[in-house]
């Protein structure tokens, strides 16, 4: 695989500060709004962290690892804008992610082949022999079956700090 001569700094963390877009943050108080006024009624301030980790992982489909969630949960409650810092950063990771897989997977299967994989490094001027499509296809697909779900790209996405 050619090099590219640009160089792009990635974080070995997930949990690295990034910038949320201003649609991230109207979303997540949309979201605390609702959430705030169906569960705590007495302190409009603050939620408990495990209905917030409810949420993040159910409504927000955002994929928590037991490190994160052990270090949002060592209080009791969070106000909105721990909740914002901490899932903000989180659901555009999983945006950014979800719009690579579309570009990936260019007729909707909702799988990504080795041959998507192919044509989009030909796209951007990368020639990838045999082996190297399998190696990059291997990297993120867990079921061994050659084909990459949605899951696998915010996986890869997490990884590499994306």
């Amino acid at each position: 695989m050619k090099k590219s001569s640009k160089k792009r700094k990635r974080s070995s963390s997930s949990s690295s500060p990034k910038k949320v877009p201003p649609e991230i943050v109207a979303q997540l108080s949309e979201i605390w709004e609702k959430k705030i006024k169906k569960k705590n009624k007495k302190n409009k301030n603050v939620l408990p962290t495990s209905a917030l980790v409810i949420i993040m992982t159910e409504d927000l489909e955002l994929d928590l690892d037991e490190r994160e969630i052990s270090g949002f949960v060592d209080k009791e409650t969070a106000d909105k804008d721990t909740f914002i810092r901490f899932a903000g950063p989180r659901l555009f990771q999983r945006q950014q992610a979800m719009r690579a897989f579309d570009l990936f997977d260019e007729h909707g299967k909702g799988v990504v082949i080795r041959e998507d994989v192919e044509r989009v490094a030909a796209s951007l001027g990368e020639s990838l022999d045999e082996t190297e499509v399998d190696e990059m296809v291997n990297l993120i697909d867990t079921s061994g079956e050659g084909l990459l779900d949605p899951s696998a790209f915010v996986r890869l996405a997490k990884s590499v700090g994306l």
